[in-house]
């Protein structure tokens, strides 16, 4: 209703207007001649310049709420840039780390962590494909089932990293991450060089490797334990596919938690394999076919027997011997002085 009036005032005013500029015109007009005694083209003039008035103050109106609209984008956009380059501030002080987005408290974040910068193992900084600056992470191998649990909590919503007791970033969680692995990013991006900087300083080396002998003592027990419930008949394979990097602690991808637990069914394997070895001139004589005939993965099957090929290459050199070990099973090991060749 308010708007509306306003338009009224508005119409009237320039209505106003624009009888008085044709009483200026006519009265100008009546100087100069006679005014009953105006042609109809001295009429239409009059008329057509009217007009014309009225067009270039409509245009020149619409300038200026052109210019309006431009300035209150420019200032929306200003705005929003201060706001992600001054961060948003937490009400609470909080270890700088990532936590749960949650409405019960008055800052919307957790008290609580899910894994803090001490518990990071790896960052670095790069840019995205945008050239943005950008801190890839990873949190520490002991962390990463909790990472996993957690992020998985949070599916469909948004964790926060906190710096500073500022919101640094807020991402979308659309899956549960399940290698440890993380990424940071901000609107003003060049304050990730000094966060980068700062995370680094916080992670603790010390606590680091604590941190690892915590878990590989942890998890090379629980392959043990697992190792005691092995009987002939159980299915062996190992998670993942069976290689040398499966079976290593520290591979290409780095710490592998699989490990412990597939060393012993490398092991276990190895020794159902051995047991159906047997020898011809001096070569070791591998029966089976497929991993089927052993109860085992194809892929574990495959490498053992790739293993047995390697025996017999190393048994011609003459710097390996074909012994029996304490199981009483067949294995072959260097020669302590082999001859020169």
């Amino acid at each position: 209703m308010l708007q509306r009036d306003k338009e009224n005032r508005e119409l009237r005013k320039r209505n106003r207007e624009r009888m008085a500029d044709t009483r200026n015109r006519l009265l100008h007009v009546g100087k100069e001649t006679d005014g009953p005694k105006m042609s109809v083209e001295q009429l239409e003039d009059i008329r057509r310049k009217t007009l014309e008035k009225e067009a270039l103050d409509k245009a020149s109106a619409r300038r200026v709420l052109r210019y309006y609209a431009i300035g209150a984008v420019i200032l929306l956009l200003l705005g929003g840039l201060l706001i992600g380059c001054n961060r948003r501030p937490a009400t609470y002080h909080r270890e700088n780390g990532w936590y749960q987005v949650v409405n019960t408290n008055a800052d919307g974040l957790a008290r609580e962590p899910i894994v803090t910068a001490k518990d990071f193992e790896t960052l670095r900084l790069d840019t995205d494909a945008l050239g943005k600056l950008i801190i890839f992470g990873q949190v520490h191998p002991y962390y990463v089932n909790h990472w996993a649990v957690e992020t998985e909590k949070a599916i469909g919503r948004q964790i926060a990293f906190v710096f500073n007791d500022s919101v640094v970033s807020d991402p979308f969680v659309n899956t549960s991450i399940e290698n440890g692995h993380f990424s940071i990013t901000s609107p003003c991006d060049q304050l990730l060089t000094t966060i980068h900087e700062t995370l680094n300083r916080e992670t603790s080396r010390s606590y680091q490797d604590s941190l690892f002998q915590l878990i590989t003592s942890q998890l090379r027990q629980e392959a043990n334990d697992y190792q005691t419930t092995l009987t002939d008949t159980t299915f062996l394979k190992t998670k993942g596919m069976m290689s040398h990097a499966a079976i290593d602690v520290l591979n290409g991808s780095g710490f592998n938690r699989h490990a412990y637990y597939n060393q012993v069914i490398y092991l276990e394997a190895l020794d159902r394999a051995r047991r159906r070895l047997s020898i011809q001139n001096g070569q070791v004589v591998f029966p089976c076919h497929t991993g089927k005939e052993l109860n085992m993965a194809e892929d574990l099957f495959l490498f053992i027997q790739s293993f047995f090929e390697d025996w017999n290459r190393w048994l011609k050199t003459d710097k390996y011997l074909l012994i029996k070990d304490e199981k009483g099973l067949y294995t072959v090991v260097p020669v302590k002085n082999p001859t020169p060749s």
